[in-house]
């Protein structure tokens, strides 16, 4: 027992020396076993700079009364990549290797912003540019990523990857195809009369890159989106006057009971130097392009709408027959109705509003066009025990742009 302690006594500094060795052996081996697994991009020279122009004819109109917000846009495009297996991360592991658990990623973020940071409306981003009141939106979709993304910055995770077969090789990799990428212009607030010019270089700059968090972090960017090019929009409104028409002087026996009516008076309100009305790219598909410059969108513009809306100033009688002004010599059991173009009353309450088409009028690309609005008015008896005076009434009319 004495000798066994005298050895063990003597055994203390070889132990700490065994110790030290062992640990040295272990943090080796974890190395190796690191180092095994191989990770990085599946082409380590992948990368692209895609430069994306303003298509169309460069130039639209948005009326002063077009809805805000990302309904409806007021210039819309596509832009697609072609297809390439280049850019993704790629772990390979030994057969002999331990199992390893790889993750990875893919990010989305604005470098540049020219004219500030962008507005969060509902999951999109919007960007402002250099015209206030326009705002600029980008959708990516790339094939074979976890998502596709709107709102940046954007940072999507891979699965977890687990590499254990036995097979002398294992491999995972990700974020490999083509690229569609959608680029919107939308009305954010009041935009100033006038022509205005959206540059493209307000834009903003997109940068993309993959990376890996496990087993080794690493991120390395493959494609940069900036934006070329410019269009106009035309925000002016027409001219308006007022109108005064002349219904004539009447006998109460024109009138002999209720729902007598007089003639019909044709007057004109004419709308003077009116915009050009160009129309607007509301869809994506109308412009769908390539990397190659290949136009595959069926080149359509949504039509611009002009309408109209009239109200009574003195209130109505029903939804067709306007009150006429009261007070002392005031006829009584009077009011006045309208029509338009097609022969049809003008409905005064609820408002009601009536496009080009059924004012009679068509839109042209025309700047400074006078527009000739054809109506119509006549008196309308509806009450039991009309008195005869004085029967002047006053509707208005709003001109609304679209």
């Amino acid at each position: 027992m004495k000798l066994a302690a005298n050895l063990v006594s003597r055994s203390k500094g070889y132990i700490g020396v065994l110790g030290r060795l062992v640990l040295g052996a272990l943090v080796l081996v974890t190395f190796e076993a690191q180092a095994a697994i191989t990770c990085g991009m599946k082409d380590p020279t992948y990368y692209r700079d895609i430069d994306i122009s303003i298509m169309g004819p460069g130039i639209a109109t948005v009326g002063e009364d077009f809805a805000a917000g990302l309904t409806f846009p007021i210039h819309a495009q596509t832009y697609t990549t072609t297809w390439n297996s280049g850019y993704g991360w790629k772990c390979s592991r030994a057969w002999n290797d331990p199992a390893t658990t790889v993750q990875g990623f893919y990010r989305v973020q604005a470098i540049s912003t020219p004219y500030g940071p962008p507005v969060l409306i509902g999951s999109t981003s919007v960007f402002p540019t250099n015209v206030p009141g326009i705002g600029m939106t980008f959708r990516e979709r790339i094939s074979h990523t976890p998502s596709e993304n709107s709102q940046f910055p954007a940072k999507v995770d891979s699965a977890l990857y687990v590499l254990d077969s036995p097979s002398s090789s294992v491999s995972a990799s990700a974020y490999t195809g083509e690229g569609t990428f959608y680029v919107k212009l939308v009305k954010t607030g009041p935009i100033a009369p006038g022509n205005q010019q959206v540059l493209a270089s307000s834009f903003p700059v997109f940068q993309f890159s993959v990376g890996l968090i496990s087993p080794v972090a690493s991120e390395t960017k493959f494609m940069t989106i900036r934006f070329s090019g410019a269009i106009n929009f035309v925000t002016k409104t027409c001219q308006v006057e007022d109108v005064d028409v002349d219904l004539g002087s009447h006998q109460l026996a024109d009138f002999p009971k209720t729902g007598s009516v007089s003639e019909w008076k044709d007057f004109n309100i004419t709308l003077k130097n009116c915009p050009p009305f160009h129309g607007y790219a509301f869809s994506a598909s109308s412009y769908y392009h390539d990397e190659n410059g290949n136009l595959t969108g069926d080149n359509r513009r949504s039509e611009n709408t002009l309408d109209m809306a009239f109200a009574s100033v003195y209130g109505n009688y029903n939804l067709t027959v306007a009150n006429i002004e009261g007070g002392a010599g005031a006829a009584e059991g009077f009011g006045i109705q309208m029509a338009i173009n097609d022969g049809s009353t003008v409905i005064l309450s609820p408002p009601y509003t009536y496009n080009q088409k059924r004012l009679g009028i068509t839109l042209t690309t025309s700047d400074g066009a006078n527009y000739i609005v054809p109506l119509k008015a006549r008196y309308y008896r509806y009450g039991s025990k009309p008195k005869a005076g004085k029967a002047n009434g006053a509707i208005t009319y709003t001109v609304n742009y679209y």
